[in-house]
C-alpha cells in the first residue's frame, strides 16, 4: 500500500508595521523547531530582499541551486518564488515572513491560510496604534502576538490592554542577532504552536 507523506505545519509571521523585528522572530522559531528535533525552514513571503541580503553580507553561505536553497547559520532558507521546491523535501514545519502588514504586497489570503499566524508589534506611540488596527480587524484571526521591546514593567498593562487576547500574548527579549537563538523564548514557541 502507498505511503502518503505527512503534511508540513506552516507558521505565518508578520508585523503590524515595518521594522518591528518580525524577520528576527521568523529565524527565532525556525531555530527554536530545529532545537526541538523538526526539520524546518524559513520562506521569505514578502519582497524584502533579505535572502539576498544574507548572500551579500555574510560568509559561510551555502547555496544549493538545484533546490533553490540558501543556508546561514544552520537555517535553511527559501524565496517565495521557490516555494513549489519546498514540497519536494521532508520539512515538517515552513516558518513563512510575511513582512508587515502595511505592505502593498503582504499576501493577506496566504497568510490566513497557514496553520499558525502569528504578529508581532511594539509599544511605542507609532507602533501600538498599527497593533490596535490589527486587532481591531476581524479577518485578522491571529494564534499568538508577540512584543519586541517591552520593559517587564509595561509589559502587565499591555496584556490588559490585548482584552481576550492576552492569554495570546507575549514578550521576547531583546535579541540583536536573529540567527544566536534566545532560549527565554522557549515557552512562547511551544505555546504558540501547541508542541
Amino acid at each position: 500500500m502507498r505511503k502518503f507523506k505527512k503534511e508540513s505545519q506552516t507558521v505565518a509571521v508578520a508585523g503590524c508595521l515595518g521594522r518591528i523585528g518580525t524577520t528576527t522572530q521568523a529565524i527565532q522559531i525556525v531555530k527554536y523547531l530545529s532545537l526541538m528535533g523538526y526539520r524546518c525552514c524559513y520562506v521569505e513571503m514578502n519582497r524584502s530582499g533579505y535572502i539576498d541580503g544574507v548572500k551579500e553580507l555574510y560568509n559561510n553561505v551555502k547555496e544549493d541551486r538545484k533546490v533553490k536553497r540558501i543556508t546561514y547559520e544552520h537555517v535553511d532558507m527559501f524565496r517565495r518564488e521557490n516555494i513549489a521546491e519546498i514540497g519536494k523535501l521532508d520539512y515538517e514545519f515552513l516558518v513563512k515572513d510575511y513582512g508587515s502588514v502595511l505592505d502593498q504586497s503582504f499576501e493577506k489570503i496566504s497568510f490566513l491560510e497557514q496553520n499558525f499566524r502569528i504578529f508581532c508589534g511594539g509599544i511605542k506611540p507609532g507602533e501600538i496604534n498599527c497593533v490596535y488596527d490589527v486587532l481591531s480587524n476581524s479577518n485578522y484571526r491571529a494564534t499568538g502576538y508577540i512584543f519586541s521591546f517591552v520593559p517587564n514593567v509595561d509589559r502587565e498593562a499591555i496584556k490588559e490592554m490585548m482584552d481576550e487576547k492576552k492569554d495570546f500574548t507575549f514578550f521576547c527579549d531583546y535579541v540583536p542577532d536573529a540567527y544566536l537563538y534566545s532560549s527565554t523564548s522557549n515557552q512562547i514557541y511551544r505555546t504558540l504552536l501547541n508542541l
